[in-house]
């Protein structure tokens, strides 16, 4: 369900995708994603505004690298973990990045650049 106001629309994540952030030795479910970032859960808090680099692994030989900032961490419904909202960072890697994770999860080739749908052939 895409908000009000809310530039990139989600989309909910079923199944086994995780995000680590080595630097912090964190791994962490990812609840949903968008083109404008990530929603993943964390047994430990971690301090807003902060960037780091995030892995998203797809599958064997499959990693995809982004630079990420945290724009909330607050305690889940059922306050036994935190969830954290990431931002993307702007680089081209990011950016590439987040156009493969979104077709994988939507099965979809239509992200290419920008916002525009890929030529049908």
């Amino acid at each position: 369900m895409v908000r009000p106001g809310r530039r990139f629309p989600r989309v909910e994540v079923d199944g086994e995708l995780v995000a680590r952030a080595p630097a912090l030795g964190a791994v962490m479910p990812v609840r949903n994603a968008s083109l404008g970032g990530v929603s993943t859960s964390s047994l430990t808090p971690l301090k807003a505004g902060a960037t780091h680099a995030l892995e998203i692994v797809l599958g064997p030989g499959r990693v995809l690298h982004f630079q990420a900032r945290i724009i909330y961490c607050r305690r889940s419904d059922d306050h036994n973990a935190f969830r954290i909202g990431w931002a993307w960072d702007t680089d081209t890697v990011t950016e590439q990045s987040a156009r493969t994770l979104m077709n994988y999860l939507t099965d979809a080739n239509a992200i290419e650049s920008g916002d525009q749908p890929a030529p049908q052939h």
